[in-house]
């Protein structure tokens, strides 16, 4: 997408990806976290970092309505394994038990979820420059897809949640582009969008529109 050149995030040497596949990073190396399985373990905590997530939310968020038997020690041995990969990485993340459930500490701006959702909030308090400008750093946090390489039922609804949040950033810094008479920029935008979301295979300029309409910025 072509947007105005904008000031990057606070340095940050631990990030954790939500917005595309789910990764975490220590600088500019990507630390192993393992299986899908246990990847949705840490993103079902990291969309609610600072806050406890009980181990029933957590084994539905991983196994939906079918956990097997033995289900919760299959979970502890997944957040060991969580814990091992967070080791790897400074500032380390703390993974604690606190008020009957699991709480991933992570400063907020170093998880592109919050941090998207932080710009966006900001965004609306600014007149159209500043608008366009703060959006274009949301929308350039994203990746692909939210949690792209989960299929767990609950990561399905979160991702189909965060894409119209993402469309509403986008028609939003689009607005704003245009009340400042950036057209071209936008129209670049846009042209990008529809590729991404188009399915199929086949040259990218000759996949078909996406069926997501409009909606404001959440």
């Amino acid at each position: 997408m072509q947007r105005p050149a904008t000031p990057g995030p606070p340095s940050i040497s631990t990030r954790m990806r939500l917005l595309g596949p789910v990764q975490l990073w220590a600088g500019d190396r990507q630390v192993d976290l393992g299986p899908a399985r246990q990847r949705t373990v840490l993103a079902a905590l990291a969309v609610d970092a600072g806050t406890p997530v009980s181990l029933d939310t957590l084994i539905g968020r991983v196994w939906d309505d079918d956990p097997p038997a033995g289900v919760r020690s299959g979970l502890y041995s997944y957040l060991t394994r969580i814990r091992r990969a967070l080791a790897q990485v400074e500032p380390r993340p703390g993974l604690h038990v606190r008020s009957g459930g699991y709480v991933l500490e992570l400063d907020p701006d170093a998880v592109d979820l919050h941090r998207f959702r932080h710009l966006t909030e900001r965004a609306r308090q600014l007149p159209d420059d500043g608008r366009a400008d703060v959006l274009a750093e949301a929308l350039a946090l994203w990746t692909g897809p939210a949690l792209a390489d989960l299929s767990s039922g609950w990561a399905v609804g979160v991702r189909t949640h965060l894409t119209h949040q993402r469309l509403d950033a986008l028609l939003a810094w689009a607005g704003a582009e245009l009340r400042r008479n950036r057209p071209d920029a936008v129209i670049a935008a846009l042209r990008e969008q529809l590729t991404e979301q188009s399915p199929g295979p086949g040259p990218r300029w000759r996949r078909s529109r996406p069926s997501c309409g409009p909606s404001t910025v959440d």
